[in-house]
């Protein structure tokens, strides 16, 4: 793949990226639209320039048999804003949805806060998260900030398990095939409303239409993890 030229930090962030993520971590893309200018023009200045970099190297991209996504933001502002808009969130900053799970659970990142907030979508939370990102994105690191984040996607966020705590991604994709790059593997009935998570309440379906629907079931619940962690460091000490 060429790599496109941006500056020294960014260009040496990305050789990292490519090494680490995709060589070492989750493998070379599954799939991949590369973006269009105006799909760049449109997040440059407000995304950090690393992630465009990314998106001109590998594109919209999936990786592990469609495990885990690198997406357009923009095609996910609609149902963001629908999930953000009850919550104290989308008053705080402006997030952008920049990847995703095959389950239909969402990366953000924050304008300020970077990479403190995800969606789980079949359960309706968002999870808040303990980091440094604020703090390097106001030092003007936001490139470090954001390829901590990406790298360090744990390989169990790609995974959902049944209730014999077993992982379906494997099984899912051999009973209903890969995924394409507007769809997800979703629970029918949905688990927050008393489905049970096993092989035979999944479908493939449009992942869009599939979260409008969760978004219009209520409101989703605030579970504060980076609250959690700071009481426990209060308590007894990092």
């Amino acid at each position: 793949m060429d790599t496109p030229e941006y500056s020294e930090e960014v260009t040496e962030k990305l050789q990292f990226f490519m090494s680490y993520f995709v060589e070492r971590k989750f493998g070379e893309p599954c799939y991949q639209r590369f973006p269009t200018p105006e799909e760049l023009a449109r997040y440059r200045g407000v995304l950090p320039d690393l992630l465009l970099a990314i998106w001109e190297t590998v594109g919209f991209s999936a990786y592990a048999d469609g495990g885990l996504w690198l997406v357009n933001p923009a095609d996910y502002e609609d149902v963001l804003e629908r999930i953000l808009e009850p919550t104290v969130f989308i008053e705080q900053d402006i997030y952008h949805v920049i990847a995703r799970n095959a389950w239909g659970d969402l990366i953000l990142w924050g304008e300020k806060g970077g990479n403190n907030l995800k969606v789980r979508s079949s359960v309706q939370w968002i999870n808040t998260s303990a980091t440094n990102a604020p703090e390097q994105i106001a030092a003007g690191k936001a490139n470090e900030a954001i390829r901590w984040c990406l790298c360090m996607t744990q390989k169990s966020f790609l995974e959902s398990k049944d209730e014999k705590d077993k992982p379906m991604l494997e099984r899912a994709i051999a009973k209903l095939g890969k995924l394409a790059e507007d769809e997800m593997y979703g629970f029918v009935p949905f688990l927050f409303m008393g489905g049970k998570s096993h092989l035979g309440n999944l479908q493939k379906v449009n992942i869009h239409t599939h979260l409008n629907l969760i978004a219009d079931m209520g409101e989703f619940e605030v579970i504060d993890f980076a609250g959690m962690t700071r009481a426990a460091i209060d308590k007894f000490g990092a």
